[in-house]
Parts: structure tokens; C-alpha cells; sequence
């Protein structure tokens, strides 16, 4: 009777491990299955960031060459103005000089260079 208490206490404790190693291993499969599932998430996010960073690259690029043919612009037409300012202000003097010779019929009042510096 002591051999069978004996065994059915190894029988009980030899059940309670086979329960506890089963509950082991689907513990441990759970956790594999939540690490793939994170591993997968960390793998997703890393795409977007990488796609996110070479939209905003390519983007922040695009501003700058924005802002260099805005500079150029902005310097050509200053060029342009100060270029046809210069040939207005020559062009009224020569003609300010022509209307003041003798020959010339028309009153130079109209177009005195003089003037022309007041505006």
C-alpha cells in the first residue's frame, strides 16, 4: 500500500508537470507569435520611415532649387530694370540733347533732361 500511495503521487506530480511543461510550451508559442507579429510591425514602420524620409528629402531638395531659380530670377529682373533704367535715362538725354539744337523746331520744356533726375 505504500508502493501505490507512492506511485500515485509520482502519477499525480508526473501529470502536474505534463500540464505545466503543455502550458509552457503554448506559452512560449504565444510569445513567439506576438514577437513575429511585432518583428513585422518594426519592419513595417521602418519602410514608411525610410519612404517618409526620402519624400521629405527629395521635397526639401525641391525647395532649395525653388529658392535658387528664385534667387536668379529675382537678381536677373533687378539687372534688367537697372539695364533698361539706364537706357531710358540715355535715351531722354540724347534726346534732350537733340530737341536743344538749332535746327530743332520743338520746344525742349517738353523733354528737359533737367527734370528728368527730380522724378
Amino acid at each position: 500500500m505504500n508502493l501505490e500511495a507512492q506511485l500515485a503521487t509520482k502519477q499525480v506530480a508526473l501529470e502536474a508537470h505534463k500540464r505545466k511543461a503543455m502550458e509552457g510550451v503554448q506559452l512560449v508559442t504565444e510569445l513567439k507569435e506576438k514577437v513575429n507579429k511585432l518583428n513585422a510591425r518594426q519592419t513595417e514602420v521602418h519602410q514608411m520611415l525610410k519612404e517618409k524620409t526620402a519624400a521629405l528629402e527629395n521635397e526639401i531638395h525641391q525647395n532649395k532649387r525653388l529658392q535658387v531659380k528664385f534667387i536668379f530670377l529675382f537678381s536677373f529682373f533687378f539687372f534688367i530694370t537697372f539695364v533698361f533704367s539706364q537706357f531710358l535715362l540715355y535715351f531722354f538725354f540724347s534726346l534732350g540733347f537733340a530737341l536743344t539744337m538749332n535746327n530743332c523746331f520743338i520746344p525742349t520744356f517738353i523733354f528737359d533732361y533737367r527734370r528728368i533726375s527730380e522724378f
